[in-house]
């Protein structure tokens, strides 16, 4: 199991708050870690008087914040702080100043077109180097259902390549799973890309077609198969494999299964610091009413640093 050691909350002033710190400090006593609480209040006016306005909102918001931690004291390592700030940008600098392993928040703006992500959520989801878990208020007391969603990588022989991105979706979508009691479904949604293309213009169309999907389908099961073997043992686990756009088929997968909470990567190219390849894992993100924790891979490289 992936163990975090230095959790960070990002709170908010919002009726959501409740069960998102809930969900931070139930994660954080699980693995043993610390918490860290914070509130990121706009940068400060060059007015005078807004200025003092907003100097007494911030203390007035840190006791509250102290009041809010002061109860879970007894039971964890917790401090809060209140600062001053663009909220993706200084969030991301803590986490790399701090050495965060886990950054957790609640949803903006959740009611607007029932999009669950702001510009500063997906800000957060792109560019920030540890995993994100975006935490939507929850209807039952526990996650009941989480999807881990995995991706397979192939070599000129159609062998599946190691891949340590799935191998941190997997511990951390199981970890989450043990932690609420809840069923872990894996899903991957495999494409066979140039399927329209050879049925259009090949010899024997039909024939061909069918030859190329399931030669594309078998390397996808194979890949699958290899997977599950290594979760053997494991109870309350259902695995998918299905065919589709993955943009398409992973938010639906999400609302026919009842998913709460959903665990993908997302893809950065090595050396590019915060390019977000995204098509798929952004458009999956715009779609989703669930709770989500993106996680990011190991070379990736935040576009913020430490001023």
């Amino acid at each position: 199991m992936q163990a975090f050691s230095n959790i960070l909350y990002i709170a908010q002033h919002s009726e959501q708050q409740g069960s998102a710190l809930k969900q931070a400090v139930n994660m954080a006593k699980l693995t043993g870690a610390s918490l860290h609480v914070v509130d990121i209040l706009p940068p400060m006016k060059n007015n005078a008087e807004e200025r003092q306005l907003q100097q007494t909102y911030s203390e007035k918001r840190a006791s509250e914040l102290a009041d809010m931690v002061s109860k879970y004291q007894n039971q964890l390592t917790v401090t809060s702080a209140v600062l001053s700030g663009r909220t993706f940008h200084t969030a991301i600098q803590l986490v790399l100043k701090n050495q965060h392993d886990l950054l957790i928040k609640s949803p903006e703006n959740l009611s607007y077109l029932h999009k669950l992500f702001s510009s500063d959520d997906m800000h957060i989801l792109r560019k920030c180097p540890c995993p994100v878990w975006i935490a939507q208020p929850q209807k039952q007391p526990r996650y009941r259902d989480i999807l881990a969603a995995v991706d397979f990588d192939f070599d000129d022989d159609g062998q599946p390549l190691a891949n340590r991105l799935n191998e941190k979706i997997l511990s951390l979508a199981d970890q989450l799973a043990e932690q609420s009691g809840a069923t872990l479904h894996v899903l991957h949604v495999w494409d066979a890309p140039a399927e329209i293309m050879i049925r259009s213009w090949a010899d024997h169309a039909e024939d061909a077609g069918d030859t190329y999907v399931e030669k594309i389908r078998s390397q996808h099961q194979k890949a699958f198969k290899q997977l599950q073997q290594g979760l053997a043992g494991h109870n309350n686990i259902q695995f998918h494999l299905l065919k589709g756009i993955p943009s398409k088929v992973i938010p639906e997968a999400c609302q026919h299964l009842d998913i709460d909470l959903l665990v993908m990567g997302t893809i950065a190219r090595t050396g590019i610091p915060g390019f977000f390849i995204g098509n798929t894992a952004e458009t999956v993100l715009e779609q989703l009413t669930c709770s989500v924790v993106a996680v990011k891979p190991d070379e990736f490289i935040s576009p913020v640093t430490l001023d």
